[in-house]
């Protein structure tokens, strides 16, 4: 897998599957890099191969703007960043609720942005 169109941009996107093989019912855990590191190729994907190899679904995308995904003129705040993770559960197909660390900082304008998604 490469590339993801999720909020109508092209995302950068690599899984990692548990290796016994692919599980519906195996936690999803999303890695992504911060502003500062350029792509996926960070700390965060050596990470989600510890994770895949305990069981765990691991997707580890390039945010908007970074690395291999598209550039777009604007898009670059929290509440696209929410979008962008959303659309991409979506089109991944996952149904389940999630979190994002963001949550920590600003729990309610992130369950605001997203309010079927995050949980507190």
């Amino acid at each position: 897998m490469a590339d993801v169109i999720a909020n109508g941009i092209r995302l950068n996107v690599q899984r990692l599957t548990p290796t016994r093989g692919a599980d519906p019912d195996a936690p999803i855990v999303v890695t992504l890099h911060g502003m500062v590191i350029d792509n996926l190729s960070s700390f965060y994907f050596s990470l989600g191969t510890f994770l895949a190899n305990a069981g765990c679904d691991v997707v580890c995308y390039d945010l908007r703007g970074h690395g291999r995904s598209d550039q777009t003129p604007d898009g670059y705040d929290m509440a696209s960043s929410l979008a962008d993770l959303s659309g991409l559960l979506v089109a991944l197909g996952s149904t389940g609720r999630y979190t994002w660390s963001a949550t920590a900082t600003a729990p309610t304008r992130t369950s605001s942005t997203t309010p079927r998604a995050c949980h507190r």
